[in-house]
């Protein structure tokens, strides 16, 4: 698979037949043309999706050779974000949060936020890397939850970051493999209303992240349990 291989067809998606479709709460290609600040949602109920800053659209990098382009985020208050919905109260709820990642530089901030619905008065649920501890954390709230092994990404990559909880079981998997051990969980991820965002904290600018973003894709469903092959397409959108 080449990442940086140009194609002149629509984007596609790798088909139907995802089990769990009905189950996502959100699902961005980050399809477009270059510069364009629209966000789709391709989810079972899209939701509106707004960028801020310099967010955009760009085709310069992208993770699957056929989708052309990928969402540019510059570190310095970009993000995409939707507001506040009732679907981000999963509860204790089985859940998946993932997508493709690709990191632009050394990682300068102290906490990279990749999906996150949390502010500064409501809290919720935040999947980060923690440039502090090298690892990627999942917090409810300001509470840290479950954590990968020590992991420092490298630039020019793309990788299938994904944090899944199963019943009470926690894991995090970077490339399809298992990163740290299984954690017991039973935290209630339900905040007070705050929007949710990709590529920084929902209280704006704040920890922000400065690189690239595919297919980022929320599931209130289990959907790994075990090491896995990551996708190889877009997720398909049925």
């Amino acid at each position: 698979m080449s990442f940086l291989a140009k194609v002149a067809s629509r984007p596609r998606t790798s088909g139907g037949g995802d089990p769990f479709y009905s189950d996502v709460l959100f699902l961005l290609h980050m399809f477009g043309t270059n510069g364009s600040t629209t966000i789709t949602d391709n989810g079972p109920s899209p939701k509106t999706w707004t960028a801020a800053g310099n967010a955009a659209i760009t085709t310069a990098q992208y993770a699957y050779s056929g989708s052309g382009s990928s969402l540019y985020l510059d570190g310095a208050g970009d993000y995409v974000s939707t507001p506040d919905n009732a679907a981000w109260d999963i509860g204790t709820s089985d859940f998946t949060l993932e997508g493709w990642f690709r990191f632009d530089g050394t990682i300068a901030a102290s906490y990279t936020t990749l999906l996150s619905q949390y502010s500064v008065t409501n809290v919720g649920i935040v999947f980060e890397y923690d440039l502090p501890t090298t690892d990627l954390r999942l917090y409810n709230g300001d509470t840290s939850i479950a954590d990968s092994a020590s992991w420092t990404p490298t630039t020019a990559t793309w990788y299938h970051l994904a944090v899944c909880r199963s019943g009470t079981s926690i894991r995090i998997f970077i490339n399809g493999v298992q990163s740290g051990s299984t954690v017991t969980s039973a935290a209630n991820f339900t905040a007070s209303p705050s929007a949710f965002s990709v590529g920084a904290n929902t209280s704006g600018a704040a920890l922000a992240m400065k690189g690239w973003v595919n297919d980022a894709r929320y599931t209130k469903a289990a959907r790994y349990t075990a090491n896995f092959t990551p996708p190889t397409a877009p997720f398909p959108d049925s």
